[in-house]
């Protein structure tokens, strides 16, 4: 869990620090160890420590820990459950007409295993493992997995 409170001035400081050297700028990776290794005051809270027995956390900061996180909402029993009465989501919901899934003659749709949001639009595609994104159009032969 991401959660970082800085001064301003030292955020600066600390961001132009390293692109000058040229080191990373992943806060867990490269700029929070660095501070660290200064000296600098830091202060942490054990997220993990404050919750119940339905504590979730990944971090996703890497492209690829975002997919394998991503696909693990897929599985059968995910370990997160989006669709929990008391997961409740905080974001701005475009109002989006429903998925439109459509078979056609020569071309049926197969979904399966998948998060397919608002807005999204198949048309005689495969479908399989994946996440679709609010207004997304799959063309007809199309092959999406994973």
């Amino acid at each position: 869990m991401g959660i970082y409170v800085f001064h301003t001035q030292v955020l600066l400081r600390e961001l132009e620090e390293a692109h000058r050297r040229g080191r990373g700028r992943d806060f867990g990776r490269d700029i929070i160890p660095w501070m660290l290794k200064r000296g600098c005051g830091l202060y942490a809270y054990d997220a993990q420590q404050g919750e119940g027995a339905g504590f979730y956390w990944r971090d996703i900061g890497m492209i690829d820990a975002y997919w394998a996180a991503s696909m693990e909402l897929l599985e059968p029993v995910p370990p997160l459950d989006l669709s929990a009465p008391d997961w409740n989501f905080h974001t701005y919901q475009p109002v989006l007409p429903p998925a439109r899934i459509q078979h056609t003659r020569d071309f049926p749709c197969h979904i399966a295993n998948s998060l397919v949001c608002a807005g999204t639009h198949i048309s005689g595609a495969w479908v399989e493992r994946s996440i679709l994104s609010p207004g997304v159009r799959v063309a007809p032969q199309a092959e999406v997995v994973e």
